[in-house]
């Protein structure tokens, strides 16, 4: 299938926004999150892929491989809990990418901090979480 020159432009523009989020934002491999799932005595291979389908954690896929933002993680590396609430709260239809912008974007209901960089304030986050799913008014 052949793109037009839009979608080409719009799909070269995709690929440099992703690789720049992920120069700016720590990721692990899913063999990462199981061997540090393990070592806090919790985990054993295919929980990362287990902590994805329960909707625990998100992750987003780059050439094959599946990559999952470190800041999902407590230091026993552990998923939040609030990473599951703020997943149920985004709108469904986001892609993982959109989510992972979300995450490391600029949010006007944070006082312009990251999402991300908020997760200990829980019901701030959530409550941008929410705005986000509410739409647009006007």
């Amino acid at each position: 299938m052949t793109r037009s020159p839009v979608e080409e432009d719009l799909h070269r523009a995709n690929v440099r926004l992703r690789a720049e989020l992920l120069c700016e934002l720590p990721t692990l491999t899913m063999a990462e999150v199981d061997h540090k799932a393990a070592g806090a005595g919790a985990g054993q291979a295919g929980t990362a892929r287990s902590w994805l389908r329960e909707r625990r954690i998100f992750g987003v896929e780059v050439d094959g491989t599946d990559l999952v933002p470190a800041f999902q993680f407590d230091p026993q590396g552990q998923p939040r809990p609030v990473i599951r609430e703020i997943l149920a709260v985004l709108p469904g239809e986001m892609t993982p990418w959109q989510t992972a912008a979300w995450f490391v974007s600029a949010n006007g209901w944070l006082d312009g901090a990251y999402p991300c960089e908020r997760l200990d304030d829980e019901e701030a986050v959530l409550a941008a979480a929410r705005q986000l799913a509410d739409g647009a008014v006007g």
